[in-house]
């Protein structure tokens, strides 16, 4: 069994790499018979439901895994994220809290949970979320883009630029996050900094046309 359960992990992985999420769905419920006890097997597939927008199947999954291992803090954090695309922000944060009493130093669900109680239009206990997560993560370019964004959103610019540009520092070539620190920009009128990060987006990323259209208009602006 042991030799089995390596080669399925090896098989789904590659799926999932190559973006074929069905088919490795297909390759797991196959065998689900044969592990339908395992805590890792099942929170897998609800994974992998999770990464095709079928929340519903993947809460369903992920419910099966924590009733398995009532200690399984990562099915919890998985839970917690189906949830929030579902909109049922409250269960999503009784989740991804739980994640985090049973294991402290889990920075994802820390940065989950940021995400929910931003929803939940609580900005200071998602930025206290958000920065233990950075605390516990040092290198968590999401974390830093996230509570960017969330201090964006509250006016903190030099702030947020602060937490792009350490994002970017972790992942220079991550175009989404260009994006970001060019709002930043173009909200203190720095526009020529603006287009610069917004060029950046669209090399990495040529397919976004709101960036062109800010682009545009950056650069009509300056003209005037």
């Amino acid at each position: 069994m042991l030799k089995w359960w390596v080669e399925w992990i090896e098989e789904v992985k590659r799926l999932e790499k190559e973006g074929r999420f069905r088919e490795a769905i297909r390759f797991l419920e196959k065998n689900l018979h044969k592990f339908k006890k395992n805590c890792e097997f099942v929170n897998y597939l609800g994974r992998l439901y999770l990464r095709i927008g079928k929340y519903k199947k993947s809460i369903k999954f992920f419910k099966r895994a924590v009733s398995l291992n009532p200690q399984f803090a990562v099915a919890y954090n998985n839970l917690g994220h189906a949830y929030e695309n579902l909109g049922k922000l409250e269960l999503a944060r009784e989740s991804c809290e739980k994640a985090i009493q049973l294991n402290p130093e889990y920075a994802e669900a820390y940065n989950n949970l940021g995400n929910i109680l931003s929803e939940l239009n609580l900005p200071k206990s998602a930025e206290e979320a958000y920065r233990k997560a950075i605390e516990l993560k040092s290198d968590f370019d999401l974390a830093y883009n996230n509570l960017g964004t969330l201090l964006y959103s509250t006016g903190q610019y030099r702030e947020a630029e602060k937490c792009f540009k350490e994002a970017l520092k972790i992942n220079p070539e991550n175009p989404f996050t260009h994006y970001n620190l060019g709002m930043v920009y173009y909200a203190m009128n720095e526009k020529k900094r603006a287009i610069k990060e917004w060029e950046k987006s669209l090399q990495l990323s040529p397919h976004q046309p709101k960036v062109k259209e800010l682009l545009q208009k950056a650069k009509s602006e300056l003209e005037e």
